[in-house]
């Protein structure tokens, strides 16, 4: 009988308040704990992109690729950066190919090895940008061009209505990048209003839907770049250096003054 009264008091005490005041407070220093460290592979991941970013704007195509590659290197699902990296890739392409020569693959991104020269890379990374980031509509977007400018106008049409049905109704560069393809295939002159499938339906949307971007010309369409600070930044980089080729030409005789009446 002693035992059981013994016991009863002791379970009173532990439901006690001024016991259970003292349990909460040895509970709360795990309450206020400090928070969770940020990710590590985040934050080095966005200091290589935003770096990527400063060089592309600055025309350094190089280091963008440098930047963005080790943006990937250090957090492999970093979608931007894949984004970031096809553009500066579509861009040396374009430049190799104007004089003439091949594109060296220098990424390592995901995993997956591509041959040397690889003229899909822009398309592939592309394409892990939207498997990281499923919601991102200019990924998709981007992915669609590339597809469209290699001539797999199929998937480049995949790829728009994918867009337009299961990211964003809405998308006025889905139905755009719809008008183009279905364009490659027609003649964009011979409009038929009454075919569901004629590109002037397309256009059409695209420019209801986002009518400073996209601006009917006739049965086509003119897409109007927005402004944006790396964009100008990019066009100022762009006239600095045709001036300074001119001025260098000009030094070196291959290039004369023009005035009036010549």
């Amino acid at each position: 009988m002693r035992a059981w009264l013994l016991l009863l008091l002791l379970l009173s005490a532990s439901h006690s308040p001024a016991h259970a005041k003292k349990r909460r407070r040895a509970k709360r220093p795990a309450a206020d704990a400090a928070p969770p460290p940020p990710d590590a592979a985040l934050e080095l991941a966005s200091r290589h992109h935003h770096r990527g970013v400063m060089a592309h704007v600055q025309g350094d195509l190089r280091g963008a690729t440098r930047e963005f590659t080790a943006a990937i290197d250090a957090k492999p699902d970093f979608a931007y950066a894949y984004f970031r990296l096809g553009f500066v890739l579509q861009e040396q392409q374009e430049a190799k190919r104007q004089q003439g020569g091949t594109v060296r693959r220098a990424v390592g991104a995901a995993g997956a090895e591509e041959p040397a020269d690889a003229p899909d890379e822009p398309i592939r990374l592309f394409r892990w940008a939207v498997r990281l980031d499923p919601r991102d509509e200019m990924a998709y977007h981007a992915l669609g061009k590339a597809l469209r400018d290699a001539g797999r106008l199929e998937e480049a049409n995949s790829t728009y209505i994918s867009l337009a049905t299961q990211v964003n109704p809405q998308s006025a560069h889905a139905y755009w990048g719809m008008g183009k393809v279905g364009s490659l295939a027609l003649d964009e002159f011979d409009a038929d209003p009454d075919d569901p499938a004629d590109p002037s339906r397309f256009y059409a949307i695209a420019a209801k839907l986002q009518p400073k971007e996209f601006q009917l010309d006739g049965t086509r369409v003119r897409q109007v770049e927005p402004k944006t600070p790396e964009r100008e930044a990019k066009i100022e980089q762009e006239a600095k250096e045709r001036r300074e080729k001119f001025v260098r030409d000009l030094n070196e005789g291959n290039q004369k003054m023009k005035y009036a009446g010549d």
